[in-house]
């Protein structure tokens, strides 16, 4: 601000400030002196309220007048004239909105750096009738997008039927969705998007739910922690067939349904793949799979491509044939299990891994892969789900139990803690940017929407 000569000018005005800053000098250089005789608290004090104080030479809002009042003004000159700056500090208060801009802000920045020359040229041309840049009207459209805000929200819907962990959930159809628990092995059925929940209770006096599978029509899968059986609902999962422990395994750990009535399944106990043709009602033994304990998750990469994820060695196993037959990829960079595996279309699939929570990535169905190395000190990636457009996220175990990409698992960022709980479980999206996590150590369903 600019201050006109002698517009604040006049005798009686320089009077007065000069007597009212030369008492200010005077108690200043009062509380200096008293430095010496001072203790080091109190000279502190002094010190921050004399910086605070004015000092300014010459009739304050003069054309003489230089120097600060506190950490407000400034009056300086300059060869343009004489400035006063208002210098006010602005507290950085972290909040949710702050916090996902800045995180926006920063994946927009690396999307646009990752464009081709071609699609640069192409926004620069369609910015023109804007009269901005390329840059800016990308960076605009990233910002106010729902879609890149997907999984970034997180709210707890609470504690569910008294339980300590939720360990799966499933989409259906129409808003409804199911839930797993332990250590009571209850069913939990929302026809709201996750909004509110009914507690079907207990499942065959079993402790835990371990896995549960969307068929179609109306058909679910569930399997029991340790009786080792599968549950066949075909009414959206308002009801439950028990049909039974399966080959003598302790807990069925995964479903993949491949439609046209064709079910897989991963057992604990023997290592076992189970097939079905009958949209789950009955059952073929594979066999134990390459000596390992468990077989953990499915991916489905389309055209009868299905990868297995193990735990024992950290195999990962491949079908080209809808899980008729299996050849073995071998152990993946020193890891014992494969926990977690999704399929992002074009060929690319995760996989999370334990002991050392890395997760890997696969552009060509799996064949060949990369490690993208440990993860924030995770042990164990426990989930992974895809949301649509690149947008990935990885339950985990630790402080930051979940994961996020925007970049189809390229790179990842930690979105922290998340009330308290120690693991996620299991992740499910539901469309329309709503997602769900089960964790353990609350028995909570957390709800992320845009």
């Amino acid at each position: 601000m600019r201050i006109p000569p002698r517009l604040f000018g006049g005798n009686t005005l320089k009077k007065k400030y000069k007597r009212k800053n030369n008492n200010i000098d005077k108690k200043y250089t009062a509380d200096i002196l008293k430095e010496k005789k001072q203790p080091k608290k109190t000279l502190n004090k002094i010190r921050e309220k004399a910086n605070k104080m004015a000092k300014i030479t010459g009739p304050l809002l003069s054309i003489q007048a230089h120097g600060r009042v506190g950490e407000i003004l400034t009056f300086s000159k300059r060869q343009s004239g004489n400035q006063v700056r208002f210098q006010k500090k602005q507290e950085d208060k972290t909040t949710t909105l702050r916090t996902t801009n800045r995180y926006l802000f920063k994946k927009a920045y690396e999307a646009w750096n990752a464009l081709s020359t071609e699609d640069k040229e192409e926004y620069n041309t369609n910015a023109a009738s804007e009269k901005i840049t390329g840059y800016d009207l990308f960076i605009k459209e990233y910002m106010t997008s729902s879609i890149w805000k997907k999984g970034l929200f997180w709210t707890s819907l609470g504690n569910m039927a008294g339980e300590t962990a939720i360990f799966s959930l499933a989409y259906l159809e129409f808003g409804i969705v199911l839930a797993g628990t332990y250590a009571n092995g209850h069913i939990l059925r929302s026809t709201d998007y996750g909004l509110n929940w009914t507690d079907l209770g207990q499942q065959d006096s079993e402790n835990g739910i371990w896995t549960l599978g969307y068929l179609e029509n109306g058909i679910a899968l569930a399997s029991t922690y340790s009786g080792g059986k599968i549950l066949r609902s075909t009414n959206w999962g308002q009801t439950w067939t028990n049909l039974g422990t399966q080959f003598g395994q302790e807990t069925i750990w995964a479903f993949k349904y491949l439609g046209s009535g064709i079910v897989l399944a991963g057992t604990y106990g023997g290592g076992l793949i189970l097939r079905s043709t009958d949209y789950g009602e009955t059952w073929s033994n594979l066999g134990q799979q390459f000596g390992q304990l468990e077989i953990t998750c499915f991916a489905d990469a389309g055209s009868g491509k299905i990868i297995a994820g193990t735990y024992g060695s950290g195999l990962l196993l491949r079908s080209t044939d809808y899980g008729e037959t299996w050849s073995n990829l071998g152990q993946q960079f020193g890891q014992t299990a494969i926990y977690a595996l999704a399929y992002l279309g074009n060929g690319i699939v995760l996989a999370g891994t334990d002991p050392t929570g890395l997760i890997l990535r696969s552009t060509d169905y799996g064949e060949t892969w990369s490690n993208l190395g440990r993860q924030f000190n995770l042990e164990d990636i426990w989930a992974l789900e895809h949301l649509g457009n690149g947008i990935v996220l990885a339950g985990a175990e630790g402080n930051n139990i979940i994961l996020r990409s925007a970049d189809y698992g390229e790179t990842w960022d930690s979105l922290g803690p998340q009330f308290n709980q120690s693991k996620i479980f299991a992740l499910a999206y539901l469309g329309n940017g709503i997602v769900l996590a089960g964790t353990s150590s609350g028995g909570l369903i957390l709800r992320s929407t845009v």
